[in-house]
C-alpha cells in the first residue's frame, strides 16, 4: 500500500471520528441541565412550536448547542436561520431620542456602537449598542431598557445587543461585544448556575402571559 493511499485513509478516518464526536452527547457536561429540563418537560417538542422551543432554549441556556444532541433537538444543518438557536429577542418600550443621544456618545469602555444606513433619503441609520461585558438575560433587559432601545437581542454566550427603532429583525444576529465572552474566561460563561436558568425561564413565562 502506497504512503499516499495510507495517508488518505488515515485522514478520512480522522474526519469521520470528528463528525461522530460533534454529534455525540457530552454526558459529563450535560447530565445535570438535561435532567432538569426533562423534569420540567420544557424540551418535549420539536422546534416548529415557538413557545416550547423558547422554553427549551431558556432551560438549556448557554449549554444549548453543547447539549441539544442529548435530547435530539439540534437544529438541522439545512436550516438557513440559526440565529434563533443562539440568541433570544424581544421588544421594549423604547425612547428613540434618548437611545440616539446615548449612542452618539464616544464611549468605548462600556459599549460598542454600530451604525448601518437603512434609508439614504431620510438619513436614518440602524443603530445598535453592544455591551462590552457579559450580562445574563435579566441584566440585558435592564441595560437596554435604561438606554431607551426599541428592542434587544441577548446571546447565549452573554453578549447583549440593544437595538434602535430603525433596525429590522432585532439588529445583527452576530456577537459584536468586544469582551464577551472574555477570551481568558470563556468556560465561566458556561457555568451559569441554576438560579440564572430559573430566572430566565420565569421571565420568559411572564413575557408570554403579557402577550
Amino acid at each position: 500500500m502506497s504512503f499516499k493511499l495510507l495517508f488518505v485513509i488515515l485522514m478520512s478516518f480522522i474526519v469521520l471520528m470528528c463528525v461522530a464526536q460533534i454529534k455525540k452527547c457530552n454526558e459529563y457536561t450535560c447530565t445535570s441541565v438535561v435532567s432538569k429540563c426533562q423534569l420540567k418537560q420544557d424540551c418535549q417538542c420539536d422546534f416548529q412550536d415557538a413557545l416550547c422551543s423558547s422554553k427549551c432554549l431558556h432551560c438549556l441556556g448557554v449549554l444549548f448547542l453543547d447539549c441539544c444532541s442529548c435530547l435530539d433537538i439540534c437544529p438541522s444543518l439545512d436550516n438557513e436561520d440559526h440565529s434563533n438557536f443562539n440568541s433570544q429577542t424581544g421588544y421594549l418600550n423604547g425612547i428613540p431620542a434618548l437611545f440616539n443621544a446615548i449612542a452618539a456618545e464616544s464611549n468605548t469602555e462600556d459599549w460598542t456602537t454600530i451604525n448601518i444606513p437603512v434609508n439614504a433619503g431620510n438619513h436614518s441609520d440602524c443603530i445598535m449598542i453592544f455591551a462590552n461585558k457579559c450580562y445574563d438575560h435579566r441584566k440585558c433587559l435592564e441595560f437596554c431598557s435604561s438606554l431607551g432601545s426599541d428592542s434587544y437581542r441577548w446571546f447565549l454566550d452573554g453578549c447583549c445587543e440593544c437595538v434602535g427603532i430603525n433596525c429590522f429583525n432585532y439588529g445583527l444576529s452576530e456577537n459584536h461585544c468586544s469582551n464577551c465572552p472574555p477570551k481568558d474566561d470563556i468556560e465561566d460563561i458556561k457555568n451559569l448556575n441554576d438560579t440564572d436558568y430559573e430566572e430566565t425561564y420565569n421571565e420568559m413565562n411572564d413575557l408570554e402571559m403579557m402577550k
